[in-house]
């Protein structure tokens, strides 16, 4: 819920500027998204035991967004039907971290650098979260800096720990598949 309703003026104000779900959509690597207003009907409707989908006509903006959220969930379910979220390791012989996408026919394997992938980390440690300018320069990162911890986030990202004592990185599949090189 990114904004709310003004009663008085009518105008919708955005409580974390308007710019806000595109910088997360872009930073976790999200596709599908809704911004449902804040507004006092909900409380009301919420407190009294119905359902605002139900109160209100079919037509309601409110309804309208429940709708699309909806539609998005089940497009975004067939989507994940029969396919599995990448998997990356790190192999230490050869220094790199190894994605593995397994389709229903194929697999393709990617490789990338830990240094590189550390680069690209846009955590608010790494980039400032107002200006998006980079705060981590590449000179700042060892050159043996290597993956000390990686856990799933989902169908869509990875968080790594990094053995410089850096905690914060989530890396969405879709920046990691960006940035990596087809192994042949």
């Amino acid at each position: 819920m990114a904004s709310f309703d003004c009663e008085k003026c009518g105008h919708p104000h955005h409580i974390f500027g308007e710019g806000y779900l595109n910088q997360i959509k872009n930073q976790f690597g999200i596709n599908n998204t809704v911004s449902l207003p804040l507004q006092s009907t909900l409380a009301h409707l919420s407190d009294i035991g119905k359902p605002q989908v139900i109160a209100l006509p079919e037509e309601h903006t409110i309804n309208k967004l429940y709708n699309k959220l909806a539609d998005q969930v089940e497009n975004e379910l067939k989507n994940l039907e029969g396919k599995s979220p990448p998997v990356i390791s790190y192999d230490e012989n050869s220094n790199k971290l190894q994605i593995h996408i397994q389709g229903q026919l194929t697999h393709q394997l990617l490789e990338i650098s830990p240094k590189k992938l550390r680069s690209v980390c846009s955590c608010a440690l790494c980039i400032d979260e107002f200006s998006g300018k980079k705060l981590l320069k590449d000179e700042q990162i060892p050159e043996n800096v290597k993956p000390t911890g990686i856990q799933t986030k989902g169908n869509y990202a990875v968080a790594i720990q990094w053995s410089d004592g850096h905690k914060t990185s989530i890396y969405p599949y879709t920046l990691i598949q960006e940035h990596a090189v087809q192994v042949e």
